[in-house]
């Protein structure tokens, strides 16, 4: 399974949404582990396992508008990855981000 099809698979059993990168990252690394099904390299990063693969992903999933990325500040940086919301970017005319 190539990083495109982790990320995509990861976040629609998380239900569509997940908090931030590295939730995702430690997730798609679990599902490695657990499957033996995901052909990704890791490396121990900050926050547990991190995959240049996954990030690069994530970026091109929503450099196309298949991902959508939303940035809060609630004194931290946080991210939430849902393919719903960047169809409805999308649908609404606002762009992928």
């Amino acid at each position: 399974m190539d990083a495109v099809a982790a990320v995509i698979g990861v976040v629609r059993a998380a239900g569509g949404n997940l908090r931030g990168r590295t939730t995702l990252q430690n997730l798609v690394y679990v599902a490695r582990g657990a499957t033996g099904f995901v052909d990704i390299e890791f490396r121990p990063h900050y926050c547990g396992p991190y995959s240049g693969e996954i990030a690069f992903a994530v970026d091109m999933l929503s450099a196309h508008g298949f991902l959508a990325e939303e940035v809060q500040r609630f004194g931290g940086l946080t991210s939430a990855t849902s393919p719903s919301a960047a169809r409805r970017s999308r649908s609404s005319g606002r762009g992928g981000s």
